[in-house]
This record gives structure tokens, C-alpha cells and sequence, in this order.
């Protein structure tokens, strides 16, 4: 039976987001992209020409294990409905892919709770109190951090959302970068989530608006003058290990198989249509390769033995994770080869 939120997408060029509420997809306004709740879990489809998709499924950091199993069954039917031709990406809070991040020009911003959560806070605008955290270089983020003045810290930007008031405080050593971004999200808010009625409050004198700080119990002097993170490393990475490739195929044999293939370099000749192909790239992720002529078999091997690999080496649950089909491989997917222009 086709999931009836599928029926029609995939012919127009763009974003489709659903949000899992109650083991149901629910879709969200274009509004509201960008927008994540730690609590919950996403189905996202981006349409990129005729027969071209990319399905992520993202994970919040607090997503149930439901949630986070009907993200997965839902991109699985999401891809069969579509004909088996998307990439697949899973997506982990925090640790998103770049392909993820470019579909959102305004950054991604965290929110605590969930979808219930969400339509309270909404619903209470005028109460509403939130303090968001601006940070990063290359990779800005913008994070709900607790209404507290431990949270605070002198090298990064933080929006404070009380009730129609909007404060954006940007102490000295905030890079230009988190202003930009900051500025941007600020309006946002005013724009898009408080109908235009909010007043933006642009902290020009940081250490000392009554507004802001009668928020907080320690003075702008009290507060940490760095974050515990530095911009640079506020996006982990994990140590790069080797690159292997393993081949899963049921060739003469009534159940399939998974053996090695090669440690890096590899060279494109490696992979075989007829087979299904694992990539274990370290930082760069696992990539599970779906041959044209490969049996149903080999591919359900090839999913399940992509998660047994991030359990038996430890790695963290963040690490990437893509589903590539034959032919409409991605250039992530190409670099790992020596001799795949």
C-alpha cells in the first residue's frame, strides 16, 4: 500500500519535508525549513531534476527509537515508490552532511522538545522565552542552549527570544561570520514566526541593556570569556581510518556473502553491477553500492552489514551513512576512488 503523503512528489523541483508525529508523516510548511526539533525525527526529499532524488532521513539527538526506525522504513518506501533511484542519507543532529546543510540558506537551527512541544511554544508566542547560541566559522549552527547565564560566553553571538522582543547580542570576539548568520536568523523569527510583530533588539551596548540581562543573574563581566568548544572544532570529526571495500554476492551460493575486496587505493574496475559493494571510508562515511543486476537479497545484506560495521569498530552514531545506485553515484562517493573522474 503507497503511503498517501508520497503520492505526486518527486515532480517539481524542490523540498519536500515530513516530520514524524506519532509514527505518521505530517508534512511541513516551507515556512518552518531549517527548523529541527531535537526530539523528533525527519523525512526530507529533495527533487533535482527529472528522475533525480536525494532522500535523507534526519535523527534528532532525543528522537525515540520508533521515531528513528519509522524514518528509516519510511525513506526505504519513499525509494521504492520512486522507483529505486535516489541516493539515500542518513542524518544525525549535529553531524549533517553538506549536501544537507546547502539546502538551508538560513542555517539550521536546533529547537528543543518535539512536535507537541512545538505547537505549545507556538501557540504562547507572547511567553515564549528562548535563548539560542550562534557558532562556528565555516559551519555556523544555531543551537537552543538553557536560559541560563552559564551558557553565555564572550566569543560567540546569542539571540534571546522573549516573548515579541528579539535581543541579539554580539560580544566583541563573535566572529563576522556568526553575525552575518545571526542577523539573518533574527529576522527569520521576526518574519516568518511572529508575523512581523517582534522588535529586534541589536546589542550594540552588550555589557550593559537592562532588557537582556534582567534575564540573567550575573552581569555581562561575570560570564565566561571563551566557549568550552572552539569554533573550529565545534563540528567533530572522526579519525580517518583506511578506506576498505567489501563485495556482498550470493554467485552460486544460496545465501549472499560479504568478503574484502581492497583497502585504498581503489580503482573503479573493482565494483561489479552484478553485485552489491560496501565502502567503509572512516570520516568519510559508509557507502552501500547497489549494483543494476544485483538480487533483493544482496541488497538488504548490503543495508544490515553497513550498520554491523558501526557497531563492531565503535564508530560514533553520527558517522555518515549513503545508499548509492549504480550509475548516479555522487562525487563523495567518486573521491574515494584513485581513478574516478
Amino acid at each position: 500500500m503507497i503511503e498517501k503523503e508520497f503520492q505526486g512528489v518527486g515532480l517539481i523541483e524542490g523540498l519536500t519535508i515530513w516530520r514524524i508525529e506519532k509514527l505518521r508523516l505530517t508534512r511541513v510548511e516551507k515556512s518552518q525549513f531549517g527548523t529541527f526539533y531535537s526530539g523528533d525525527s525527519y523525512l526530507i526529499l529533495n527533487t533535482h531534476g527529472q528522475g533525480k532524488w536525494d532522500i535523507h532521513f534526519w535523527l534528532g539527538s532525543k528522537s525515540t527509537s520508533d521515531e528513528i526506525i519509522t524514518a528509516a522504513m519510511k525513506a526505504t518506501e519513499l525509494d521504492s515508490y520512486l522507483g529505486g533511484d535516489p541516493v539515500q542519507y542518513r542524518e544525525v543532529q549535529y553531524h549533517e552532511s553538506d549536501l544537507f546543510k546547502s539546502y538551508f540558506p538560513n542555517e539550521i537551527r536546533y529547537l528543543e522538545g518535539g512536535a507537541e512541544s512545538g505547537l505549545v511554544q507556538t501557540s504562547k508566542l507572547t511567553k515564549t522565552k528562548k535563548l539560542y547560541m550562534v557558532k562556528g566559522v565555516k559551519n555556523v549552527r544555531i543551537v537552543q542552549v538553557p536560559l541560563l547565564s552559564s551558557s553565555l560566553n564572550k566569543s560567540d553571538i546569542f539571540i534571546l527570544e522573549d516573548g515579541l522582543d528579539l535581543y541579539q547580542w554580539c560580544p566583541p570576539k563573535a566572529n563576522r561570520s556568526e553575525k552575518i548568520i545571526a542577523t539573518k536568523f533574527t529576522r527569520q523569527i521576526r518574519d516568518n514566526e511572529h508575523g512581523g510583530k517582534s522588535k529586534i533588539h541589536l546589542q550594540e551596548d552588550w555589557d550593559s541593556n537592562e532588557g537582556f540581562w534582567g534575564n540573567f543573574d550575573q552581569k555581562a563581566t561575570d560570564i565566561n570569556e571563551s566557549s568550552d568548544v572552539d569554533d573550529k572544532d565545534f563540528r567533530k570529526f572522526f579519525f580517518e581510518k583506511n578506506i576498505d571495500l567489501y563485495r556482498i554476492s550470493d554467485s552460486n551460493l544460496e545465501y549472499p556473502t560479504i568478503s574484502k575486496v581492497s583497502s585504498a587505493p581503489l580503482k573503479k574496475s573493482m565494483l561489479d553491477s552484478n553485485d552489491c559493494f560496501l565502502i567503509d571510508g572512516g570520516e568519510k562515511g559508509i557507502f552501500t553500492w547497489i549494483g543494476k543486476k544485483c538480487t533483493k537479497n544482496e541488497k538488504k545484506l548490503a543495508i544490515l552489514a553497513a550498520k554491523e560495521i558501526i557497531q563492531k569498530r565503535n564508530y560514533p552514531n553520527y558517522i555518515p551513512m549513503s545508499r548509492l545506485i549504480d550509475g548516479a553515484e555522487t562525487t563523495a562517493f567518486k573521491d574515494l576512488f584513485s581513478d574516478w573522474n
